[in-house]
């Protein structure tokens, strides 16, 4: 601190942590609380959220920097907390379960969960809705059921739209369209309007578990609905039911379905249809669709990893490296994230 030629106060000691959060330094953040203490300046309830939160050790490159050390961090200063104070608050015990999301670690979300009511603080529906999406990432749906079923013998708290999401695309990840029924009928039963969200991952749900003939009927109900409109992801997601069935011309007539409905195809639009087609051999099919992605102008299209000569518009073979080699996967807002 000195040598930035900041005075020890609490406030600067509150900026610089922060800082350290931010950047993933939680070691060097932990050391200047060491610091502060020695100087009878005490981290509060915000300097220790803010730390908490940046445990998290994400996919993405913000969140890889730095020596985050994860749901044991999260647990080490949820625990200095209950030793040093400021006590521990729901923010705190909520914001270290979400850590746990970002690990799929089950068992810590709900050793947090129980601590948390042990010191009688009642859970509401973030803290709630963080238990069941750890559970849920870490492919335990039956659990995650379970849970939920306890929260509504609580009476406490009623199940909002994005609990009920996240709820649906955990069982549809683990391949359990069953139960995505069973969630879907319990959401209309208690009268919480379906968003473009929901429908997308009930869609995606079918697609995970090869049935694009359910995936059709809930996109039936989707465009039957006043309140919604299917977007791009949820035409990917039923192109990727059909070719995870092997119907590769049903998956290509996605894209016209697309444009009829004024849904412009977008990069994992093509991404997965070209190389859907380069995987089963069928080049020209590949260099076809190329062609009218490339005339879209929608997207920079890409050369597909088997295909030998992809061609121009006007039937030109492109040299290497005149095309973008996006291998970048799709995700489920419709973005890419880099591997």
């Amino acid at each position: 601190m000195e040598r930035e030629g900041l005075a020890w106060t609490h406030r600067a000691c509150s900026t610089v942590l922060q800082a350290f959060g931010k950047a993933g330094r939680l070691n060097a953040a932990l050391q200047l609380i060491g610091e502060m203490e020695q100087r009878g300046i005490s981290p509060d309830h915000i300097d220790y959220l803010t730390l908490i939160g940046a445990c998290a050790r994400g996919k993405k490159n913000g969140t890889r920097a730095g020596d985050r050390g994860g749901s044991e961090q999260a647990l080490e200063l949820l625990q200095r907390m209950q030793d040093k104070g400021p006590v521990p608050d729901i923010r705190h015990y909520t914001a270290a379960m979400k850590v746990c999301v970002t690990e799929g670690d089950s068992a810590k979300a709900v050793n947090i969960f129980r601590s948390m009511r042990d010191q009688g603080i009642k859970p509401n529906a973030h803290s709630w809705g963080a238990l069941l999406d750890a559970i849920g990432k870490a492919g335990q749906v039956a659990e995650m059921m379970a849970w939920y079923g306890e929260m509504l013998a609580s009476g406490g708290v009623k199940p909002n739209i994005i609990m009920m999401t996240t709820l649906l695309d955990n069982a549809g990840k683990a391949g359990e369209p069953g139960i995505v029924e069973r969630i879907w009928r319990d959401m209309l039963d208690r009268q919480l309007e379906p968003d473009v969200k929901s429908y997308n991952t009930r869609i995606s749900c079918y697609a995970t578990a090869n049935q694009p003939d359910q995936a059709e009927g809930v996109l039936a109900e989707m465009c039957q609905s006043a309140a919604v409109k299917p977007n791009a992801f949820c035409f990917n997601s039923l192109m990727q039911a059909y070719i995870n069935d092997k119907r590769l011309d049903e998956a290509e007539r996605i894209i016209g379905r697309m444009r009829a409905a004024g849904v412009e195809p977008d990069f994992c639009t093509w991404r997965v249809i070209i190389h859907a087609a380069d995987e089963l051999g069928d080049i020209k099919k590949a260099d076809g669709l190329y062609c009218d992605a490339l005339s879209s102008k929608a997207i920079n299209p890409y050369r597909p990893q088997l295909s030998n000569a992809i061609k121009d518009p006007v039937g030109s073979t492109l040299p290497v490296g005149t095309v973008h080699v996006l291998v970048a996967p799709c995700v489920a807002d419709g973005s890419t994230q880099a591997g």
